[in-house]
């Protein structure tokens, strides 16, 4: 519990704001939105990945899933979410390291820009 819903709450409020922008944009597209968008498109990116890429984070996780006793406390629910929360922090690089971790970041930010400019193109 200590873990857990700190961790989720982490990024929580900046997940919403830009979940709500992005939904806005998909029903009432406007070039001020898609600009507002693009500027923080990166930030968001970056600080998305920093917390995936956490090491503190990913030995927290990897210490209570380790551990027969706390991870033994948790509810199955828990215990799923410990499970995906550490196959994601692999999926999205951590345990990468130097050259690969910056590559993996930029081919993360140049998915992105595909992505929007994709989108984009759907709402022409």
């Amino acid at each position: 519990k200590n873990l857990l819903k700190p961790y989720r709450l982490l990024g929580d409020r900046l997940s919403r704001a830009y979940g709500i922008a992005s939904h806005l944009k998909s029903v009432r597209d406007s070039k001020e939105l898609r600009t507002a968008l693009d500027t923080v498109r990166p930030d968001v990116i970056r600080q998305g990945d920093s917390v995936s890429q956490s090491k503190p984070l990913f030995h927290a996780f990897d210490r209570l899933r380790k551990d027969p006793h706390l991870f033994g406390k948790l509810t199955p629910a828990q215990q799923r979410v410990v499970d995906l929360n550490l196959l994601g922090f692999k999926m999205q690089g951590n345990g990468l390291e130097g050259k690969a971790v910056e590559e993996f970041n930029a081919l993360n930010q140049r998915l992105s820009n595909m992505s929007t400019i994709f989108s984009n193109n759907v709402l022409d």
